[in-house]
């Protein structure tokens, strides 16, 4: 008798959290939206300046450094007449880098919400409030996005691929919401066509595969409009144009056609691509078997309650197929496909999960699934935000003593400098994937670096910079 009171009891307070939740979905809401700007503010306010960025500081091939708008201007003109099209994102990246780090850290943060953001409302096109998907969004992009700290945290690499990121699906907002519901979205104002031929250049002209997934994402919502029937209006077709003219300017610059030069061999144009296209595919299966996995157990899910829902399935397979094809976009480009480049790839495959995700019914069998897969996540993403942000502490620290130590030595007059060298212990920081000072004082980040603090040189020597440190959770 006991027991079963105590049971009740244990029952009745789920029952009052629960039914607190339903009257209270706004407040949790902002609360999640409160506790992501925390925990990602202080990653990047514990990540130093990497690599790129001091070379970036500078106008492109000069000595230079940049001191307003029109130095990013003139170094983005040299960049894409020298080096590669990239102009929207790296002219992104020097302006932040002109603002400073500090300012920094709060708009990139506030950047990561307005991506999640954007994510949240290409899954959920309705006004309904939906906390476990906002939830799950942010583990989503925790988990499983490649290089996470190279794509979020470091400056130059967060210009790169989450802002470009953002304007491709800024850009294509319109395109889905229109799709969900043309009458509700007619969408057909002036401003609405300016913003979307603006947003269209930027995203095309943003990256290689982020540009070329825009593009094949308008060309797949704008034959999802056509065998539904849906008239197709001339904003959706203006911004097909704008976003392939911006990739157009993206892929010829000249500066791409000598960056082929560096890396010149033999092959023909087609075996070239056949070849990237065979690295991506099984690129695609080490970093997304797993995603496969959860779309195949979603989809089997769905059929089971939906029997009879076919054509629902459309949606989230549009985004399916602009994963696919932002990945191979990528074969395009002579200078390979890093890790960090998966970042817009993996982000259209979770709006897919996501939309098979809210398609399942809520009934008693999934309710339990949806929150065992919160509690899945949850535990052990507390868990690994402890060791990275410890890590990213003790790598912050590390940076700035080496800094002092280089300002020290030049002080002296010593400007051929050797440091220790650093690999961060965290997947979530950039070092951990990303080269810090090499051993080779002609490699491109010690240059940038030796150029930033006015040296001849600095190289790295071989010492054990976490000699003390223990980063597991677990005594040693």
């Amino acid at each position: 008798m006991m027991k079963s009171d105590f049971l009740r009891k244990i029952l009745n307070i789920f029952s009052s959290v629960h039914n607190f939740y339903l009257n209270h979905k706004v407040f949790f809401f902002a609360f999640f939206v409160l506790f992501a700007f925390i925990y990602i503010f202080l990653l990047n306010y514990y990540t130093p300046l990497l690599s790129d960025d001091y070379a970036y500081s500078f106008i492109h091939g000069t000595t230079q450094r940049v001191a307003g708008i029109k130095d990013i201007i003139r170094s983005q003109h040299l960049h894409y007449l020298l080096w590669g099209g990239r102009c929207i994102a790296l002219g992104l990246a020097q302006f932040f880098l002109y603002l400073g780090k500090p300012v920094f850290n709060v708009i990139n943060t506030i950047g990561y919400l307005i991506l999640t953001f954007l994510i949240y409302f290409h899954i959920n096109t309705s006004k309904r409030i939906n906390v476990p998907l906002y939830v799950i969004i942010n583990l989503l992009i925790w988990f499983f996005t490649p290089a996470f700290g190279e794509t979020i945290l470091w400056v130059t690499g967060t210009c790169v691929y989450m802002w470009t990121t953002i304007f491709a699906l800024a850009f294509l907002l319109p395109y889905r919401f229109y799709s969900s519901d043309p009458e509700k979205f007619k969408l057909n104002s002036f401003p609405v066509i300016l913003l979307t031929s603006i947003l269209g250049i930027i995203a095309g002209w943003s990256q290689e595969n982020i540009g070329g997934g825009t593009v094949f994402a308008v060309i797949l919502f704008l034959f999802y409009l056509k065998i539904s029937k849906i008239k197709i209006p001339w904003w959706s077709i203006i911004g097909f144009f704008t976003s392939l003219g911006g990739y157009l300017i993206l892929l010829s610059a000249p500066g791409n056609f000598t960056r082929a030069e560096l890396v010149h061999n033999e092959r023909s144009i087609f075996v070239k691509m056949l070849y990237r296209g065979t690295m991506i595919t099984k690129d695609l299966y080490l970093n997304m078997y797993f995603m496969f996995f959860i779309i195949a157990i979603l989809i089997v899910l769905y059929f089971y309650f939906n029997k009879k829902q076919m054509q629902s399935l459309i949606k989230p397979g549009i985004y399916f197929f602009i994963s696919m094809g932002a990945a191979y976009c990528m074969a395009l480009n002579p200078g390979g496909f890093p890790q960090r480049a998966w970042f817009g790839v993996m982000i259209f495959m979770y709006i897919a999960m996501g939309i098979l995700y809210i398609y399942l019914e809520n009934n008693s069998l999934t309710l339990q699934l949806k929150r065992c897969s919160l509690l899945f996540l949850i535990i052990p993403f507390c868990i690994t935000y402890y060791e990275a942000l410890t890590d990213a502490m003790y790598v912050d620290n590390f940076v700035e003593r080496r800094i002092g130590y280089i300002l020290e030595q030049k002080s002296k007059g010593i400007l051929e400098i050797e440091v220790t060298h650093i690999v961060a212990k965290s997947e979530y920081n950039p070092r951990y994937t990303y080269d810090d000072i090499d051993w080779d004082e002609n490699y491109f980040g010690n240059t940038g670096i030796a150029h930033y603090y006015g040296l001849n040189s600095i190289k790295a020597v071989k010492e054990d910079p976490y000699k003390g440190f223990n980063l597991s959770r677990y005594p040693k």
